[in-house]
C-alpha cells in the first residue's frame, strides 16, 4: 500500500512539473507572467502554478537542456 502513495505522489509531482513547464513555454520562460497569466480559455489554466516557488528551477533544467532555444535575458 505503501508503494502505491508514493508512486502517486511521485506522478502528482511530474505531471505539476509537466504543467509548469508547459506554461513557462507559453510565456518564453517568464515566471511573473505565469502568474499573471489571463487565458481563461486554456486548459491548463486552472492547474497552472500559482507560487513562483520551483519555476526559476525549472526554468534554469529548461535552459541547461536546450541552450540554443532560450535566449539570455538582456
Amino acid at each position: 500500500m505503501r508503494t502505491n502513495k508514493l508512486n502517486l505522489r511521485r506522478e502528482i509531482k511530474n505531471l505539476n512539473k509537466a504543467i509548469a513547464m508547459k506554461c513557462l513555454d507559453c510565456v518564453c520562460c517568464q515566471a511573473k507572467e505565469v502568474l499573471r497569466c489571463q487565458i481563461t480559455g486554456c486548459p491548463l489554466w486552472n492547474l497552472r502554478p500559482k507560487r513562483l516557488k520551483g519555476l526559476y528551477t525549472i526554468i534554469r533544467e529548461l535552459k541547461k537542456k536546450n541552450p540554443g532555444y532560450y535566449q539570455a535575458e538582456s
